[in-house]
């Protein structure tokens, strides 16, 4: 029965993104004329539980890494499967040099990888490789899209580099959209390879591909790579003599198992299957399984028109919600031999959060479950010969688990504490902590809202033709929030939170600081939460209004509104790698040449390490809310800024759209395009049909607050006044 299992979590934010082009020119060498105030923010985050990550290979980075494996041939080389198509292989020292990589195989003119869930996914070495030489790999090509199982051997002569003409198709099934691809193959105690697919993709399973045993959809299959007599299908297989069924099936009812394992011990197959809107699960899969996708997800009834009852599906080992994650990313079982407290614990991830667990479970029973450590991006885990779990990033970067000891110092509990101002009932700021403003804002249900930045003394932001900028280690960023709120009749400006993004030796990090209801301090959080206030209107930002599921406004007349404060990894949803994790703080935001000429004030200032000229020359967009911009300038900049840090080229977003302001309309694959998820039950839907706003997704989810609603993250009030700038927009359209 699918009872519901509440994970017990550590949570630990991370917030705040850009690019811009500039004059290259270096700057001459001078002490710089600001001076950062002393600031009391550790630059080593403290690690919670005894264990975290720890950098792997620092000398070396890779293109969208997928999967880290080993040969099991005593070589103790690390093979890194890349997305567009390639394999490279190196010694497993953390030293190693890039030149010591070797590129093991490179089909990227076979792979099609255009798609954000596309590419080569997945491989597995034959357990005798040492013999055989062969390996496997799961990979998509075009024309059409499919996935295709193949099997490739070694160069005889070099065992660092794999025979490209020894590829044997083994298994080749059609795929109806780009997304939901699965992709991980592995090899289990049996000798038979484990296959996972996706349910086929768009949203909601349309074609109930998982549920029917017909086709391979939405299924983990097991195939023997090692029979003679014509057949892949393994004899105890369990749909091997249903003539209505596919023989390769071994279980069913999964929605896109991205990353499945085998734990080395027990054999058991532990896999995270990335859900829809509402639940992320793992599940342990065992033969003839059903586990309920389309018509559960996770514990959650989803589209069940049979009523059909719980007893006909497994229950996921844990499920979680859209408040702690994304997309899950399933790992291993650490069995490794350095971390003996370790063992036994299973790891796993979310990709859009960025939360790393570590879940113990024992008889059936969850016993704990607990965050270990964060990492933006994860894409997936590996392990080496021996065991040691890594954890792959999409950035490039390889990680590794580590036994910690708190390092860093204490973080401040107190806003006051920070060193960040010099009078927190005025908000002063402390000397070398600068106010700045941004052209376009992120729609925070009305609350108005400060920035500050502050560089560490004598350093300066690496400004680069194309890219984000690279601020030094120490950079601190800070924004705070306030509501027009009403207590005991009175109007006040009600202190919510104060964010803080700091620029820490590893990585960004983000914190946030509630404010007490005196307003005489704000107190660091932890974990996520949310407080209802009486309000007294609306902020400068804009119109706002209460919502239902379906976007309708449910009572004009409301005067309460419920703000949630994020937790530590919330943000890095959307602040990640690729968006250029500083949102605020760049180019497109910060430059108003016409106006106050912010970029020329911080160059003054020689907030830059190169001479950018004349600011005119930097890309720029409007505020949204003036009406003195083009139509359609203004709804584009409130698309980059409130979507774009999620919808970009291998953003988080499981669509292929780019919503960055600077991209063409006609590159964007926005207009005239087919939603490849959520279409929201429309007859006739498009993500934006010219002239047609009640056609169109995009709109439409603008006037949702439920898991289909856009933007996704922290709102909970609908924008009116940009619902209206966006539908004058797409009417425009031709």
């Amino acid at each position: 029965m699918r009872a519901l299992l509440t994970p017990l979590l550590l949570v630990a934010l991370s917030a705040c993104g850009g690019s811009a082009a500039v004059d290259e020119t270096p700057r001459e060498a001078s002490e710089a004329t600001f001076l950062a105030a002393d600031l009391n923010f550790p630059l080593q985050a403290p690690t919670p539980g005894g264990f975290g990550i720890v950098r792997a290979f620092p000398k070396l980075t890779f293109s969208r890494p997928m999967l880290l494996t080993h040969a099991g041939d005593d070589s103790d080389r690390v093979f890194v499967v890349e997305k567009a198509g390639s394999i490279r292989v190196f010694p497993n020292e953390d030293a190693v040099e890039a030149a010591a990589v070797k590129t093991f195989l490179d089909i990227r003119s076979a792979v099609s990888s255009t798609s954000n869930e596309a590419g080569l996914l997945g491989m597995a070495f034959d357990p005798e490789y040492r013999e055989n030489g062969y390996f496997y790999l799961n990979y998509n090509r075009s024309g059409p899209f499919r996935t295709v199982i193949a099997r490739y051997q070694v160069d005889p002569l070099d065992p660092n580099r794999a025979d490209p003409s020894s590829r044997v198709e083994l298994l080749t099934f059609g795929q109806p959209f780009s997304n939901h691809n699965g992709g991980m193959i592995a090899f289990g105690s049996d000798g038979m390879l484990y296959i996972a697919t996706g349910d086929g993709g768009s949203g909601g399973d349309p074609f109930n591909n998982s549920q029917n045993l017909g086709n391979l959809l939405g299924k983990i299959l097991r195939i023997d790579p090692h029979q003679t007599n014509g057949s892949l299908i393994p004899d105890d297989n369990p749909f091997v003599d249903d003539p209505s069924a596919r023989g390769e099936i071994w279980a069913y009812g999964l929605r896109n198992p991205w990353r499945f394992s085998f734990d080395r011990n027990s054999g058991a197959l532990w896999c995270g299957d990335v859900g829809q809107g509402r639940r992320e699960e793992i599940d342990i899969i065992t033969k003839q399984g059903n586990y309920g996708w389309r018509v559960y997800e996770g514990n959650r009834s989803n589209s069940n028109p049979l009523g059909l009852p719980p007893s006909q599906f497994e229950a996921p080992v844990i499920e979680y919600d859209r408040a702690l994650g994304t997309a899950v990313i399933g790992g291993y079982v650490y069995r490794g031999p350095s971390l003996p407290g370790l063992r036994g614990t299973y790891l796993y991830a979310d990709n859009g959060h960025g939360r790393i667990w570590g879940l113990v479970y024992k008889d059936g029973e969850v016993v704990s479950n607990q965050q270990i450590a964060a990492l933006s991006r994860v894409t997936s885990f590996g392990e080496d010969q021996a065991g040691e779990v890594h954890v792959l990033s999409d950035n490039g970067s390889i990680w590794r688990m580590a036994a910690l000891q708190p390092s860093g110092g204490s973080f401040p509990e107190k806003l006051s504490e920070t060193g960040l101002f010099s009078d927190l009932e005025t908000l002063t700021p402390a000397p070398g902590v600068l106010p700045y403003e941004v052209n376009s804002a992120l729609w925070s249900d009305g609350a108005g809202k400060q920035r500050w930045i502050a560089l560490p003394a004598a350093n300066s932001i690496q400004t680069t033709a194309q890219g984000s900028w690279q601020f030094p280690v120490g950079t601190v960023l800070v924004k705070h929030f306030a509501l027009a709120t009403n207590r005991d009749g009175l109007r006040e400006q009600r202190r919510l939170e104060t964010r803080v993004f700091v620029h820490e030796e590893l990585a960004w990090a983000g914190y946030t600081y509630k404010w007490l209801a005196d307003a005489s301090d704000a107190v660091l959080i932890n974990e996520s939460k949310s407080e209802t206030y009486r309000i007294s209107g609306n902020s400068r930002q804009g119109r706002s209004r209460p919502a239902t599921n379906e976007g309708q406004e449910s009572d004009p007349q409301a005067k309460t509104q419920t703000w949630t404060y994020p937790s530590r990894p919330d943000c890095m949803a959307c602040h990640s790698p690729t968006s250029g994790s500083v949102l605020g703080f760049r180019s497109l935001q910060i430059n108003d040449p016409i106006g106050s000429d912010q970029l020329a004030a911080f160059a003054g200032r020689e907030f830059f390490a190169n001479a950018i000229g004349n600011s005119f020359q930097y890309p720029t967009m409007p505020n949204p809310r003036n009406p003195r911009a083009g139509l359609e300038d203004r709804a584009r900049a409130y698309l980059d800024a409130n979507c774009a840090n999620c919808h970009h080229p291998n953003g988080p977003a499981p669509t292929e759209i780019d919503l960055r302001y600077q991209t063409d309309l006609s590159l964007t694959g926005l207009v005239d395009v087919r939603p490849l998820t959520d279409d929201l039950g429309l007859a006739d839907p498009w993500l934006i049909r010219p002239g047609e706003p009640e056609k169109s997704v995009l709109w439409l989810r603008m006037q949702r607050r439920d898991s289909l609603g856009m933007p996704r993250i922290g709102s909970h009030l609908l924008d009116v006044d940009a619902i209206d700038l966006l539908r004058r927009w797409i009417e425009t359209l031709n």
